[in-house]
């Protein structure tokens, strides 16, 4: 018999807010997250608008693990946390086996591996032992986890716009099939970056509505033009 599957907490870190309550008002009130990017590196793309998140999550992460994981994991961990409080999860009183996690990474780069790829290119070395094979997105459902002190299923889905959508139904498949009693599970995006942007634009898939960011990115709008480049999280 399939067992049956409820979402029971939510989070998010987003170029809105970083909780949920706080997005659904401003996405109510019609707030747009698109702003001109004070980066240098957008000056040179013919997009030069993005959604990225600026709030601050400086009082939610302890200062070792901000200066430890890249921005993409401390926004999953601060998503986590979120989604897991809203639930009333108590992980004293559960299986650490039974309890796991499926997310999907981010498709065009981390921050962190542009800055392990820049240093390699110029050094020629890696920045560090673990940026030779560390990508924020990729590395998030583990670290998730050990902020828990779980043990169970493990997974990071990579099907690049789908991934957050598949991320999702394998976490329930998983629960469906007896596997797990629990399933941390969500998508995280940074395409903010030198490739992302790079890409994106030789594509034309990104609005180039620069004189008008927050009406940049309208998807269901008669006068849309394309999407935005983004970053942040849901869990």
């Amino acid at each position: 018999m399939t067992r049956r599957v409820v979402i029971s907490g939510m989070g998010t870190v987003n170029p809105l807010s970083t909780d949920v309550a706080s997005l659904w008002r401003a996405l109510l009130a019609g707030h747009s997250g698109i702003a001109p990017s004070c980066k240098w590196i957008l000056r040179s793309f013919a997009s030069t608008s993005a959604a990225k998140s600026k709030i601050g999550i400086r009082g939610l992460l302890r200062f070792q693990s901000r200066q430890t994981i890249g921005p993409l994991r401390q926004f999953a961990i601060v998503a986590a946390l979120e989604a897991v409080k809203e639930s009333g999860f108590d992980v004293a009183k559960e299986d650490p086996f039974r309890c796991g996690a499926s997310s999907a990474p981010a498709s065009a780069g981390s921050t962190n591996s542009k800055i392990n790829t820049t240093t390699s290119a110029t050094a020629g070395r890696a920045k560090s032992a673990r940026s030779s094979f560390q990508n924020d997105g990729q590395f998030g459902p583990g670290k998730c986890l050990n902020s828990f002190r779980l043990d169970g299923p493990c997974t990071a889905v990579a099907t690049a716009c789908a991934s957050a959508a598949n991320a999702i139904a394998d976490a329930l498949r998983c629960i469906q099939r007896d596997e797990a009693d629990v399933m941390i599970t969500g998508g995280c995006e940074s395409t903010v970056t030198n490739m992302g942007l790079g890409g994106f634009c030789a594509a034309r898939a990104l609005s180039q509505r620069n004189d008008n960011p927050p009406l940049a990115s309208r998807p269901f709008d008669r006068d849309r033009t394309a999407s935005s480049s983004r970053k942040g999280r849901a869990c």
